[in-house]
């Protein structure tokens, strides 16, 4: 392997060059592309889905693969379900709710309770 920078021979897999300090291959120390952004929107989707749509889009936007980008779309996918599950239960049972507030309130009990008899 030669650098890219000044051609001297390195060797194989080497991340820097010994000659000119130059980086070589990815810009992942590692040189594995993390999927770590979409990873953790997938694992918010179901904790909390806004912080899960949050992660999605910076994972599409920062991904540098494929793979990685479609994880994060999974993720921003799946945090759209949630979402949309969450405020479904939320209007449902604020739907209940306010139901027997109003039933205790139209009740001879509250009126009774009001009054202090």
């Amino acid at each position: 392997m030669y650098c890219k920078n000044c051609g001297h021979e390195l060797q194989d897999n080497s991340e820097f060059c010994v000659y000119c300090g130059a980086r070589q291959g990815s810009n992942n120390v590692n040189g594995k592309d993390s999927s770590a952004l979409g990873l953790l929107s997938i694992i918010f989707a179901f904790v909390q889905p806004m912080v899960g749509l949050i992660l999605g889009i910076v994972g599409v936007l920062q991904g540098k693969s494929s793979k990685s980008k479609k994880t994060a779309i999974v993720g921003l996918i799946l945090s759209f379900i949630m979402l949309f599950v969450y405020l479904i239960l939320i209007f449902v049972f604020l739907d209940r709710t306010l139901e027997k507030i109003y039933e205790l309130i139209d009740s001879e009990t509250y009126l009774i309770f009001l009054l202090g008899k």
